[in-house]
């Protein structure tokens, strides 16, 4: 055989391993790095700060995270020293803070989802779970499981697990399945002002923290500590103190607070932490500034600012149509031209409209009741972003309907009056505007439908028979209440009524 034809057969090979390479790589792993679309996300980026990253826990392919991301069942999410992450997870509402370097992974299985910290702090709130679905924590003493309750994990260099639980009910299966309660502390301290992970307008740099605590530890003993990141932390004094409540100096920005309390040897244990977001409020951005005697000063406009304005509520009821309805107000608009509003459902956008700069509110309708997203950002005249709103959560659910009304004599069959009389009545229900009675004959047929304000009646002139009489409330968007109240009325043969006589009858 001929060298040439050696190189030939040899480049064809070559050629057949490249094409068995990149069919494997694209039918076996590349579909696994990429979105899943036909597995249901597990869980959603809600609040980004930085660069995070996620992949698959048993590839090395690293992806970038970005806000409104999905994440999927088996995967890992990691933050670098200058990231923080919020995730909330579909299937139970609950929410998860993941502070700077540190990774976890999540498993979805049949009633649970499964979270394991790897290193570093988090936070999980599952206060509003739907049904009874919980939260588990693998450790290496056994499961723990979080339904309807708050707690703080954290894990060090000596990959031992701390966990703090701060509300509601948690428990560990041990190794053999045992079910272990756990309880708070007596002395457990929680900082319950501000909000973990919220906004707060201020004007000037300082930060009033409030907390709750079931032992009251001496004032003298508490170390505050503040930083833009556990990194940076500095001891700093109160500017005020009263009893649970302090003011502390802060920075406009990314704000992180610690509170320790000093140990009798000399050491210090962490009690509780927060982070925040700290902004100027509109008195602060209005304060003109001092000028200095010499050096002149050039004021420049305030940046326009995107504020949510309304009931602070996720939840919008509705009655027919689903519907979202959004209010919001835009400071220092002089360089807005236009807002574009954004509303999503998971991956899929719902909404995405633009409307003028002096529009304040706006509805809509959408085609399901669930869980959304929704943003606004501004732009000027040259198409650039001036100012972008947070992210708001809307949960749009059906109006609940009336309850069943329950009549004041519980019995199920009753005897009108021997002179074809009948009355009954029943308690009043919350939110009812008229109630709506039926009264059908034995056979079916209609014989009287009214409607009516008030929580009794009468009626007069019932023949002999068996009827059956319907009670339903009527709310404010004229719905019946779906479970009916319902009695059978008895008029006994021998009852006063009689046929009508003839007075008088000639024959001829």
């Amino acid at each position: 055989m001929s060298s040439n034809v050696k190189r030939i057969l040899i480049s064809f090979l070559i050629s057949l391993l490249g094409i068995a390479g990149t069919y494997f790589y694209f039918e076996k792993i590349n579909p696994i790095l990429q979105f899943r679309h036909d597995q249901k996300p597990l869980a959603q980026i809600e609040n980004l700060e930085n660069i995070s990253r996620k992949k698959l826990a048993e590839h090395r392919t690293w992806q970038v995270v970005e806000f409104g991301d999905s994440l999927y069942s088996g995967e890992m999410v990691k933050t670098s020293g200058d990231s923080e992450l919020q995730i909330r997870f579909l299937d139970t509402n609950a929410i998860l803070n993941l502070e700077p370097d540190s990774a976890i992974t999540i498993q979805k299985t049949k009633d649970r989802v499964s979270i394991s910290l790897i290193e570093g702090n988090l936070f999980i709130e599952n206060l509003k779970s739907k049904n009874g679905f919980e939260l588990e924590m693998q450790t290496e003493q056994g499961s723990i499981r979080l339904n309807q309750a708050a707690a703080k994990f954290t894990k060090g260099l000596d990959s031992k697990l701390q966990f703090d639980l701060l509300t509601g009910n948690a428990f560990r299966i041990d190794e053999n399945g045992r079910r272990v309660e756990l309880k708070r502390n007596d002395g457990d301290f929680n900082i319950t002002l501000p909000v973990n992970m919220s906004t707060v307008e201020s004007n000037a740099p300082e930060i009033k923290i409030k907390w709750i605590s079931l032992a009251e530890p001496p004032a003298a003993d508490l170390i505050f500590k503040i930083g833009a990141s556990r990194a940076n932390m500095q001891v700093v004094s109160a500017k005020t103190f009263f009893k649970n409540e302090v003011l502390l100096p802060a920075q406009f920005g990314k704000n992180r607070v610690e509170i320790s309390l000093r140990n009798t040897d000399g050491t210090f244990t962490e009690l509780s932490s927060v982070r925040f977001q700290l902004r100027p409020s509109v008195l602060a951005m209005a304060r003109p500034t001092p000028k200095p005697a010499v050096v002149p000063v050039v004021v420049t406009k305030p940046t326009a600012q995107i504020i949510w304005v309304g009931d602070n509520s996720n939840l919008q009821p509705f009655a027919g149509h689903p519907e979202i309805s959004l209010s919001w107000l835009v400071k220092n608009k002089e360089s807005v031209e236009k807002v574009k509003i954004k509303i999503v459902d998971g991956d899929q956008v719902v909404v995405s409209k633009v409307v003028s700069a002096n529009d304040t509110t706006f509805k809509t309708t959408v085609k399901k009741p669930g869980r959304y997203l929704a943003s606004i950002e501004a732009f000027d005249d040259s198409e650039q972003s001036v100012a972008k709103s947070t992210l708001r959560t809307i949960v749009a659910e059906e109006f609940p309907f009336l309850p069943k009304p329950e009549w004041t004599k519980k019995d199920a069959v009753e005897k009108a009056e021997l002179n074809g009389s009948y009355s009954s009545s029943w308690n009043e229900i919350a939110g009812a505007l008229n109630y709506k009675l039926v009264l059908t004959d034995a056979s079916g047929r209609l014989v009287k439908e009214w409607v009516q304000k008030r929580t009794y009646f009468s009626l007069k002139g019932l023949l002999p028979g068996q009827y059956t009489l319907t009670l339903a409330g009527i709310d404010l968007y004229q719905r019946e209440s779906p479970q009916k109240a319902a009695k059978t009325i008895q008029v006994l043969d021998n009852s006063e009524i009689l046929a009508p006589k003839l007075k008088r009858m000639r024959f001829k």
